[in-house]
């Protein structure tokens, strides 16, 4: 019986190591999804948020994380944020998390939850329209037509 109180005492603790690890390590994001469904996924939460699917959002969503309008990716495969290596624009939508930290602050949101982050896409997309993905219309352009649908 002590035997077992002590293999239980170990598991618990090497448990909480890991958890206290995961929740403290810079790249822990919790995928709800798996990797290779995300662009399915995204497009479902973009519906969510936004109240009905607007196409030429979701080919700008691919332009910007993959350079394919057809596919969006949101994560990487280790579970961060897609990344632009030239800048601090991450996710699905390229956003600037660094130019819009205060922004971002203020609305309380984490734009590590794929939520807070679509919400912000929300906010972004009532203010700003399309013209805030306009660097990467040389993708997009041919589609703009959808806009109108």
């Amino acid at each position: 019986m002590q035997k077992i109180r002590s293999l239980l005492s170990v598991l618990i603790l090497t448990s909480l190591s890991l958890i206290s690890h995961n929740l403290h390590a810079k790249s822990a994001i919790l995928m709800p999804v798996e990797y290779n469904k995300q662009d399915g996924y995204i497009r479902k939460k973009m519906r969510e948020h936004l109240g009905k699917r607007n196409r030429l959002l979701e080919i700008i969503a691919g332009c910007e994380s993959t350079g394919d309008p057809h596919t969006i990716e949101h994560w990487e495969p280790d579970g961060t944020l897609v990344k632009n290596p030239k800048s601090s624009a991450r996710g699905a939508f390229q956003i600037l998390t660094n130019r819009h930290s205060k922004w971002i602050s203020e609305l309380g949101l984490n734009m590590k939850n794929i939520d807070d982050y679509m919400e912000f896409l929300r906010v972004i997309f009532s203010t700003q329209g399309y013209n805030a993905w306009k660097s990467s219309k040389d993708c997009w352009g041919e589609y703009a037509y959808l806009a109108k649908s």
